[in-house]
């Protein structure tokens, strides 16, 4: 998941680099203005682009200008002007790469710095306290409704939005398998659905940059893919919709999920196919029996509809992010 293209998720990876070190000088230029600055950990440059273009391209639509983009991991945190925004995307790496729990949280609220922090992972419980950041942006319903009580910061949904230049799926293959794109290792539920397939289900794991992605796509057994639950042996947890998935459906595939989080399947609904998992193989073989052609026509269909509900700066403005911006004079 950078003066950047209007969705960088699509940019080369050394474009995105370049685009983001110029911006990072330029904000060195003048470090006693507010700035807002967007920050993440180093080796997430791939992972978290769906992420960044979201925050991004919300920022910008809303009418924000001066943004430091920064994910090398040399951190400057005293660099920052009192009154900016600090934006910290996802928990980041362990160790020296400066996890989330890493970044200074209080010394930077007493400097006057308004520090949000953006929620990556499925959660049950409250992250932070309103003591330690001022808001969370979270990209569930699920995460949100688990994470209120008094001690809790500000909570705002800023799910992951369409990326328009993500690369898309050409043709349907004849022959199509459900693909789950992550890795099945942190599935438990992964031998129960490969009971239930065989062959007919595969996942894949090795997909790190936009060309990659963009020949996995061309595969001929590509086009309908598979969500499961990092927890999908507990099925006392309705999980949230997470990042793979408004990726896939800006590609234009086909997602059939487990069910989730009750909101969050409803901000999707007619986007993805959620159901009991015993019923993955039913919906999987609906969609086989459809034409090639049919199943691209309702996935660009999907896709277009995806854009318009989750467009980067309608979900800014829903979440009222406009008004704080004013608010921050930033």
């Amino acid at each position: 998941m950078k003066g950047l293209p209007t969705d960088e998720h699509a940019a080369p990876m050394q474009l995105r680099l370049a685009a983001a070190a110029v911006l990072v000088v330029a904000a060195a230029q003048d470090t006693t203005e507010k700035q807002i600055y967007v920050w993440h950990a180093p080796h997430h440059d791939y992972l978290y682009a769906p992420l960044r273009a979201t925050v991004l391209n919300g920022l910008r639509g809303i009418g924000a200008t001066r943004i430091n983009i920064k994910f090398d991991g040399d951190f400057d945190w005293d660099a920052i002007p009192p009154g900016s925004i600090l934006i910290w995307l996802g928990w980041g790496r362990k160790g020296r790469y400066g996890r989330n729990r890493r970044v200074p949280w209080k010394g930077l609220g007493a400097r006057g710095i308004y520090r949000i922090y953006y929620q990556s992972e499925p959660v049950t419980s409250l992250v932070y306290t309103k003591d330690e950041v001022d808001e969370v942006w979270d990209f569930s319903w699920h995460n949100i409704d688990h994470c209120r009580g008094s001690d809790a910061p500000i909570l705002r949904y800023v799910p992951i939005a369409f990326l328009r230049e993500a690369p898309l799926i050409k043709r349907f293959g004849d022959v199509p398998k459900l693909v789950f794109f992550g890795n099945a290792k942190w599935r438990p539920c992964w031998s129960e659905i490969q009971n239930l397939m065989g062959a007919d289900v595969m996942s894949r794991y090795n997909v790190w940059n936009d060309r990659d992605y963009e020949d996995f796509l061309g595969n001929d057994y590509i086009g309908i893919f598979l969500n499961l639950h990092k927890d999908c042996g507990n099925v006392s947890v309705p999980n949230p919709v997470t990042w793979r998935n408004p990726k896939l459906l800006s590609s234009g595939g086909l997602v059939i999920s487990e069910r989730c989080y009750g909101k969050d399947e409803i901000e999707f609904k007619g986007l993805i196919d959620f159901v009991e998992r015993a019923d993955i193989p039913i919906m999987f073989e609906q969609y086989v029996r459809m034409a090639p052609s049919e199943r691209l026509r309702l996935g660009l269909s999907r896709r277009e509809a995806f854009a318009k509900r989750f467009d980067a700066v309608g979900i800014f403005e829903r979440a009222g992010i406009g008004s704080l911006l004013r608010e921050r004079g930033v």
